[in-house]
């Protein structure tokens, strides 16, 4: 809404906004963005790729500035040109049905995950002597074995 305290996020560049991004686009908040490096540089990008919100996803620093005053300076018009704020809010909000929102399917596509990690580690001998199945999860700060109890081969 136009009294909204926030109309645009800016993401900082040397690490993305991640929770905070999705909670803005969550909310019909444009984010700006711009790919760096590494997987906390590239997370706003990520988020906008999934909403196919390219637009807002800036390749250069310089164009990322020009995003923000473009955007910003369109607010002062009212926000309906082309690169305008309502038109942009509208599009990020109808973006929110997509995948990056989809709970269900997520956990759907996770637990679907788990079974075939499952079924591959018996598959190849994979039960301790205990007859627990482990599986090797990889996350940002590292991997770790989770022990996954599945007496037997389906869960």
């Amino acid at each position: 809404p136009s009294h909204s305290a926030c109309q645009i996020l800016l993401d900082t560049l040397e690490y993305n906004a991640h929770v905070s991004g999705i909670d803005a686009l969550w909310i019909g908040l444009p984010l700006i963005t711009l790919a760096g490096s590494n997987m906390a540089r590239r997370c706003g990008a990520s988020f906008l790729r999934s909403q196919e919100l390219d637009l807002l996803l800036a390749r250069t620093q310089e164009e990322y500035v020009e995003m923000a005053v473009r955007l910003g300076r369109s607010m002062e018009r009212g926000g309906n040109g082309a690169y305008g704020l309502r038109k942009l809010r509208e599009r990020v909000e109808q973006a929110r049905s997509s995948s990056l929102f989809d709970t269900e399917a997520w956990v759907r596509d996770f637990e679907r995950l788990v079974h075939l990690m499952v079924e591959t580690a018996w598959a190849r001998g994979g039960a301790d002597e205990r007859g627990k199945t482990h599986l090797v999860v990889s996350g940002y700060t590292g991997w770790s074995s989770v022990p996954l109890n599945v007496g037997t081969k389906h869960l």
